[in-house]
């Protein structure tokens, strides 16, 4: 799947469950559906970009700049996806959406998780496929 078709359909997802989500929240989910396709032993979900460790969460860039107009606003543009989201990962996103901002990114720095592996203040390390792969199938996603 692609990096932004996946972005849409979490937004209008999140929309749709009247739970708008700001730029931070929709990497954090991102994340979480990868990590949820690896559970399920489906492989790599997003294939056409990689996560790179940011300060607080898993980034991809090209969707964080496509966002970032909304600053830390909630993201309110619906885009009428048409790729549909697997029920695992409407799953992931049902348990996920009602937490708030701090307890995802507590999620994310789990220890010897992809993103706590990978973080180095400067530069914003790519976060190895492989690194996200062994935490889903180390830690409950």
């Amino acid at each position: 799947m692609k990096a932004q078709d996946l972005a849409h359909a979490i937004v209008d997802y999140a929309l749709h469950t009247g739970r708008p989500v700001s730029n931070m929240i929709l990497q954090i989910l991102m994340f979480f559906c990868a990590l949820s396709h690896y559970k399920q032993g489906l492989g790599r979900l997003i294939d056409d970009e990689a996560f790179e460790a940011w300060d607080y969460t898993p980034v991809i860039r090209e969707i964080y700049i496509e966002f970032s107009i909304f600053g830390a606003s909630r993201i309110i543009k619906r885009f009428d996806n048409t790729v549909p989201l697997p029920s695992h990962l409407q799953l992931t996103l049902d348990k996920w959406l009602p937490r708030g901002p701090w307890e995802l990114a507590g999620r994310v720095h789990i220890a010897n998780g992809a993103w706590q592996r990978s973080y180095n203040r400067t530069p914003k390390n790519i976060i190895p496929e492989s690194y996200i792969q062994e935490e889903a199938l180390t830690y409950d996603i």
